[in-house]
C-alpha cells in the first residue's frame, strides 16, 4: 500500500527529503550521502539538489550510486567544505517525485490522514507507519489510544488522499 521512503518536512510540504550528507569522501569535496529514498538512482539524473532547511540550490556535478551516494556539488571543492555539510538534508521539489504505480503512496501522503471505518466511525489519524516485511502497519492515534492497522486489502477499503482519509474494514477482534 505504501512505497517510497521519501518524506517531507511536514505533511503537504512542497519538498521531499531524498538524502542526508554522511560526511566527506576523498580530498576534492565529494560527499558521502545516505539515500532516504527508494529510488537512489534519481541522484544520477538530478541537475540541482537543495541543501538544508532553507533549501539552498546546489548544482549536481556528478553522482555515483552504491550503498551510499557519492555526490559532487558545485562550490564544494575540498574535504573541509564537504565535511562542513555533514548531517545536512538534501531535498528536491515535490513535483520532481518519482511517479508511483496506482495504489502506492509516499509515506508522507499517508501520515496525518484520518482513519474511519466503513460505517463512518472515526478511529484517529495515522501517526506513523511500521515496515514489517510482510506488510506495512499504520499506527493510528487518537486521544491517548493507539491502534495498529495492517495495510492489507482485507482491511484497507479506500485511501482518499485528496479527502484526507483512509476507510477501513476492521477484521473481527482486531481492536479487542
Amino acid at each position: 500500500m505504501t512505497s517510497g521512503r521519501s518524506a517531507t518536512g511536514a505533511p503537504g510540504d512542497d519538498w521531499m527529503l531524498v538524502g542526508r550528507v554522511a560526511g566527506a569522501f576523498g580530498v576534492h569535496g565529494e560527499l558521502k550521502v545516505d539515500p532516504l529514498t527508494d529510488f537512489p538512482r534519481r541522484f544520477e539524473e538530478l541537475e540541482v539538489v537543495y541543501t538544508g532547511e532553507k533549501h539552498f540550490p546546489r548544482t549536481v556535478l556528478s553522482a555515483r550510486v552504491g550503498r551510499r551516494i557519492l555526490l559532487r556539488l558545485e562550490g564544494i571543492s575540498s574535504r573541509e567544505d564537504a565535511q562542513a555539510l555533514r548531517g545536512t538534508s538534501l531535498w528536491v521539489p515535490r513535483d520532481q517525485a518519482v511517479g508511483l504505480p496506482e495504489g502506492q503512496y509516499y509515506r508522507d501522503e499517508l501520515v496525518g490522514l484520518r482513519v474511519e471505518t466503513e460505517e463512518g466511525e472515526a478511529l484517529g489519524s495515522i501517526d506513523d507507519i511500521l515496515e514489517t516485511g510482510a506488510n506495512d502497519v499504520y499506527i493510528v492515534r487518537s486521544e491517548g489510544r493507539e491502534l495498529l492497522v495492517p495495510a492489507i486489502q482485507d482491511v484497507v477499503v479506500a485511501i482518499e488522499v485528496g479527502r484526507g482519509r483512509i476507510i477501513i474494514r476492521p477484521l473481527p477482534g482486531m481492536f479487542d
